[in-house]
């Protein structure tokens, strides 16, 4: 087997993986791929802490030292100082509950900018299915997600979003 570093002697290009999590998604599969393939990968955890906070730490820390982003640079020792030393960050969302934090949505300029050499993969389902996978989760991820997120369309007329989603195939 071709490890990464045989194949890049320096360094691989760093991945990061931008879709959105569910339980029964794409996102554990890359995450196996690439360890299979050699490659250091953290899937939502990066060491002892989640992916999604160690990400929010770097884009402090790129804001910090960058200032506002209107050009490119490369922080990616700063992404490995704040998450560690791997080449793949698969699911780096951050979901406290009553939050409603995805560092690949909230602040994809700000990433991008700051990974200039970085691949970037967002691996897409249909809706229907993607919403039955996160209603599959403990506690509902779906509901906690309606809940939490400033998501649209919802049923402004009777102060609830729950409506949209009470079709039966999506569970």
């Amino acid at each position: 087997m071709t490890t990464s570093h045989a194949l890049y002697p320096h360094r691989p290009p760093m991945i990061i993986e931008l879709g959105l999590p569910t339980l029964m998604d794409r996102t554990p599969l890359l995450a196996t791929y690439f360890v299979c393939n050699g490659w250091r990968v953290a899937h939502w955890r990066c060491g002892e802490t989640f992916c999604g906070l160690c990400f929010l730490d770097f884009i402090k820390t790129v804001a910090e030292r960058y200032g506002r982003l209107h050009e490119t640079h490369d922080a990616s020792a700063e992404l490995r100082g704040s998450c560690g030393d791997y080449d793949v960050f698969s699911q780096i969302d951050y979901e406290p509950g009553a939050a409603c934090v995805f560092p690949q949505v909230n602040y994809l300029h700000t990433i991008i900018r700051s990974l200039p050499s970085a691949c970037f993969v967002l691996n897409t389902r249909p809706l229907d299915r993607w919403l039955k996978s996160v209603h599959a989760f403990p506690n509902s991820f779906r509901d906690r997600l309606l809940d939490s997120c400033p998501i649209y369309p919802r049923c402004e007329l009777c102060g609830d979003h729950r409506p949209i989603c009470q079709d039966p195939r999506l569970g």
